[in-house]
């Protein structure tokens, strides 16, 4: 091989080892690229099936809502709800910030706002005055004023059991108010309060697969869509 090359034996040696080395650097490069490739396959299959799985062990319920709320009522309670020249119902729709609907279905009346809060106080209003019997403009803002002091009270219950459900502690007393909020909220057609705890919990069990902080994926995880519960 040297004679015929033209180099010394020396020569054609370290050529050799020179081309056996390029060879193997290729050789190598090609490997890892290999390796990277089938690397990065496994992990994505393995995310996925973390995601899979964490989902799977938490099976939470979903609650479609709309921004109506309808509610039976008596034909002889038509006029009681609408009052003498419309006043029982133009002062009821100021005061809470709602739409009272009658004519569009016999049998019911219809609740329409988009602002979910004002909605489902309008909704406990009305149905305690139709209980009563007796509507007035008085009686109205008696009902309102209840219901008000209803959600104030069952929006920080539900901010406090979605936190103790995810063992989470020291959030403030007015974000825990926020997040009971969510309860009367939906997007997607599902409760905004219960997607956040599917979601941190969800968020934990990943954490801890991941060898990550659990409590803090859990914290995160819940107040992710806390926006959503502003006026």
């Amino acid at each position: 091989m040297a004679s015929r090359s033209g180099f010394t034996r020396e020569e054609a040696k370290a050529q050799l080892m020179l081309d056996l080395e390029q060879q193997a650097k290729l050789e190598a490069v090609e490997k890892i690229r290999q390796i990277e490739e089938s690397a990065r396959e496994m992990a994505e299959e393995q995310a996925r099936s973390l995601i899979a799985q964490s989902v799977q062990r938490y099976a939470g319920e979903h609650i479609a809502e709309h921004a109506t709320i309808s509610i039976p009522i008596r034909e002889d309670q038509t006029g009681k709800i609408i009052g003498k020249e419309g006043r029982n119902i133009r002062a009821f729709s100021q005061m809470s910030g709602c739409d009272l609907l009658i004519d569009d279905t016999p049998g019911s009346v219809v609740i329409s706002c988009f602002n979910p809060i004002r909605r489902e106080i309008a909704k406990r209003a009305l149905e305690r005055l139709l209980l009563d019997g007796r509507i007035n403009i008085a009686k109205i803002e008696e009902s309102i004023r209840r219901s008000e002091g209803e959600i104030e009270t069952l929006t920080r219950q539900y901010g406090e059991s979605a936190a103790l459900e995810l063992e989470i502690t020291g959030i403030h007393p007015e974000l825990l108010k926020l997040l009971g909020r969510l309860h009367f909220t939906t997007s997607f057609a599902q409760n905004v309060l219960q997607h956040s705890v599917e979601v941190g919990a969800v968020a934990g069990m990943l954490a801890a697969e991941l060898g990550l902080k659990p409590k803090q994926a859990r914290r995160a995880g819940l107040l992710h869509d806390i926006g959503k519960a502003a006026d």
